[in-house]
C-alpha cells in the first residue's frame, strides 16, 4: 500500500478532507494554506511539502499554492503538488445529467447520488 510504503521512507501523512463539499473552493484551498501553516509550524523536519490531490483537491490545492504566492510573503515550503484526475479544464457532464442529478437530491432518496454519478462516469468512458 501507498501509505505503508511512503512512512517507511519517512513521510509524515497528513490526510485533509473536506466535511462540506458543496462549499466554495476558495474556503477549502483556505483550510489547506491554514494545513499548511499548521505543518509548517509545528514540524521539526527541514525537508518541502508534496501534496497530493485528488479530483477537486487537485484543484484546491493548485488554487491554494496561487493564491499563497500572490498573497503571502512568505514561502509555502511546497516542493512538489500532484494533481490525479484534477479537472483542470472544468468537467462536461450532460445538462439534462445535471437536472437529474438536482431532481433525484430534491427528492432525497438515498444512495441514489452515488449511482448516478457513477453512472454518468461510466457514460464519459463509454462515449
Amino acid at each position: 500500500m501507498l501509505k505503508d510504503r511512503l512512512e517507511t521512507n519517512g513521510y509524515d501523512i497528513v490526510h485533509l478532507n473536506f466535511d462540506e463539499s458543496t462549499d466554495y473552493m476558495q474556503n477549502s484551498a483556505y483550510l489547506v494554506q491554514k494545513a499548511i501553516k499548521e505543518l509548517k509550524a509545528h514540524s521539526e523536519r527541514e525537508e518541502d511539502i508534496v501534496i497530493i490531490g485528488l479530483s477537486s483537491g487537485g484543484v484546491i490545492a493548485k488554487y491554494a499554492l496561487a493564491d499563497w504566492e500572490k498573497r503571502f510573503s512568505e514561502d509555502h515550503e511546497v516542493r512538489l503538488n500532484v494533481a490525479f484526475d484534477a479537472g483542470f479544464d472544468g468537467n462536461n457532464a450532460p445538462v439534462g445529467a445535471q437536472y437529474m442529478i438536482q431532481h433525484l437530491n430534491d427528492m432525497r432518496v438515498s444512495g441514489i447520488n452515488c449511482l448516478v454519478l457513477i453512472l454518468l462516469y461510466s457514460f464519459t468512458l463509454l462515449s
